[in-house]
């Protein structure tokens, strides 16, 4: 569809919903701005393809009586994080996340006053505290790359853009951790960097089925290496664990989602003490939490009953189970720029209706999502 004959076709569809042309002239002005300003640059959609042309589409599938909330919807609840708003984040964490922290542990060894800086920065103690931190990206959205360019007091040495890296990586990394620093020197600190949390369940949930822990932090915590050992020409072989490769013993973790909800951090710290190593002490630093007020999940509103009118069931699969109010009933009105979170409301990434099916019809996403999880039956 082209940009032109798009806007003109949405225009002939708002106009409707107030009324009078020159309402329906401000608010598609209103509707152009936000899409040039962030909705545009949503990654998600296909080259050439702009918001506006998404909106129209969206909107016609919803019965006339039920536009204008949906409209409403868009214009006044919708939250859009745009790529440079999450680099500002990522700069936040470090300067007023890591660095703090840094400074604090320095001060407290050194017994340099806190207020001291530039005298704690000069110091040995904060140089080698400095060396010694590790950064870990939880998932491929966590900006490791931008962080770590955007700080050029890190190395590559301190990096790791995932957790799935060999045993040889991680032998090195520490070599020129003790080569820097001192002998037997490991790792002290380390920030675990993830990009968003809803529920917090992607890093970790309980099955209580299966009476166990899941998640991304158990699989970091369960992540071991063959160790190879010789004494006296007997070789003899074991396994050790990524965190004991790489980490003090009294070493602190921190996990420091780049944006995240109330909701997400206490389900993790719920789950912590079942953990089964040095992650069970994790402090969560989120660098910004969204404001409980956003979620939504009231039935009777006119925007609840139009969630619960257009939802079909094979739009939750055995991952999300229900997803009328998005993921684990988080009912988020979030849009990231590079992915929308399933925890938001279906109506806007939900793309598993794609196609009708018998009765059900077809149902057009605002914001599409690509899904973590692949269906062979998804349509």
């Amino acid at each position: 569809m082209k940009t032109d004959l798009a806007k003109q076709l949405l225009k002939d569809v708002i106009e409707p919903l107030f009324g009078d042309e020159d309402t329906a002239e401000k608010i598609f002005a209103e509707l152009q701005f936000f899409a040039e300003y962030k909705y545009d640059h949503y990654e998600m959609y296909a080259p050439g393809r702009h918001f506006l042309e998404h909106l129209y589409l969206w909107l016609k599938q919803f019965e006339k009586g039920d536009r204008l909330t949906a409209l409403n919807f868009v214009r006044n609840k919708l939250v859009f994080f745009s790529r440079s708003e999450f680099e500002l984040l990522a700069k936040f964490l470090y300067w007023d996340v890591v660095r703090e922290i840094q400074l604090d542990l320095a001060a407290e060894e050194s017994l340099i006053p806190r207020y001291k800086i530039n005298k704690l920065l000069q110091s040995a103690t904060f140089k080698q505290i400095e060396r010694s931190t590790l950064y870990i990206g939880m998932s491929d959205g966590a900006r490791i790359d931008f962080f770590r360019r955007q700080n050029q007091s890190i190395s590559n040495e301190q990096v790791l853009a995932s957790y799935h890296v060999d045993q040889h990586k991680c032998s090195d990394m520490i070599k020129k951790l003790q080569t820097d620093c001192d002998a037997n020197v490991k790792f002290r600190l380390v920030f675990l960097i993830d990009d968003f949390c809803g529920s917090g369940t992607t890093l970790l949930r309980y099955k209580v089925d299966k009476n166990e822990l899941k998640g991304t932090l158990t699989q970091l915590e369960k992540k071991t290496y063959p160790l190879k050992e010789e004494t006296q020409g007997v070789v003899t072989w074991s396994e050790t664990t990524l965190l004991d490769l790489l980490l003090e013993k009294n070493c602190s973790v921190y996990l420091c989602p780049l944006l995240a909800t109330k909701k997400s951090t206490q389900n993790i710290e719920e789950h912590l003490p079942k953990l089964n190593s040095l992650l069970k002490d994790l402090i969560i630093k989120p660098v910004s939490i969204l404001n409980e007020n956003l979620q939504f999940n009231d039935k009777n509103s006119d925007l609840g009953k139009l969630c619960t009118k257009y939802y079909q069931e094979r739009m939750g699969d055995k991952h999300t189970e229900d997803v009328t109010f998005g993921y684990s009933n988080c009912g988020l009105p979030v849009v990231l720029h590079h992915n929308t979170p399933n925890n938001s409301l279906y109506i806007l990434w939900n793309r598993r209706a794609k196609k009708p099916v018998g009765d059900e019809a077809a149902f057009e996403p605002l914001f599409k999502r690509i899904e973590r999880h692949k269906s062979t039956k998804e349509s």
